[in-house]
């Protein structure tokens, strides 16, 4: 479909990915920096800062004026000092502000599958359930404010997309920390939507996409019937390719037609999603 007229691509912006070292983070960055301004500036976060040189070489070989930084960042570590200096280090070093951009797009892709190897009633050890919620829902949270309130002029585009999955409103067996997280990060943009309507807000499940975490489901996963499903999968070549998942992503936000706060499924078919949602508000 045609883009929209105010397409977010066209405008010089201010965009951050997380777990952008690999799989579905590595494709959003390739992709989106293909697609916005060369003005741009890109804030690409991983614990693997190795990872993220080879993506922004990458990146680089065929977007040469763009601006890449790269920051060593581990969403699980709550240490405010962190998260109260990490925009403003990167604005430092590339002596930029947020009134150099037309707009900021963040993309939180940074997650965990959690222990996918027992079922919710054996989740007993503290430090594992303690450091999956770290890094899953309250260092996305954290991180996420720092971003608005670094960007903060209302006038000015602000879009946030969560990288979601249909787990977050289909139970699957094993899956309990998952499907939670996902979830509760899904509720929590739907609210930040409601709260904020300046924001453009969507949660995307990518679908089944082929990444490290997507073998760790069809190896690791206790429930037979799920690690089955996972296995079944994968052979009959049903998995998807990143690539193939972020454009369709780049369309949904090219058309913006989406209601903020919106789950879409990489599967939904888009008009008939938004008609439906538009109907349910």
């Amino acid at each position: 479909m045609a883009a929209a007229a105010n397409d977010m691509f066209s405008r010089k912006a201010c965009v951050v990915i997380t777990g952008a070292s690999r799989g579905l983070g590595k494709s959003v960055a390739k992709i989106f920096a293909s697609k916005f301004p060369s003005t741009s500036l890109f804030i690409l976060l991983s614990r693997n800062v190795s990872n993220l040189d080879v993506v922004k070489s990458e990146i680089l070989e065929n977007n040469p004026n763009l601006t890449i930084a790269v920051k060593k960042f581990d969403q699980g570590n709550l240490d405010q000092t962190i998260y109260d200096t990490l925009f403003d280090s990167v604005f430092k070093e590339y002596n930029v502000t947020a009134d150099d951009f037309e707009q900021s797009v963040i993309v939180h892709n940074a997650g965990t599958l959690g222990d996918n190897t027992k079922y919710a009633s054996d989740l007993s050890d503290v430090q594992t359930v303690q450091a999956n919620f770290d890094m899953n829902v309250s260092g996305m949270i954290l991180l996420n404010s720092q971003f608005l309130k670094k960007f903060s002029n209302s006038s000015k585009g602000r879009s946030v997309v969560h990288i979601s999955s249909l787990v977050a409103i289909q139970p699957v067996p094993s899956f309990s920390l998952y499907c939670t997280g996902k979830a509760a990060r899904d509720m929590f943009f739907r609210v930040m939507a409601v709260e904020n309507p300046s924001i453009r807000v969507l949660n995307y499940a990518p679908g089944p996409c082929e990444t490290d975490m997507q073998r760790a489901c069809r190896e690791d996963t206790l429930d037979r019937t799920t690690r089955d499903m996972f296995q079944a999968m994968h052979t009959e070549g049903n998995t998807l390719d990143c690539d193939t998942s972020i454009n369709k992503l780049v369309e949904l936000l090219q058309q913006d037609q989406y209601d903020s706060g919106a789950h879409i499924d990489f599967f939904d078919d888009i008009g008939g999603h938004i008609a439906k949602a538009k109907l349910d508000s």
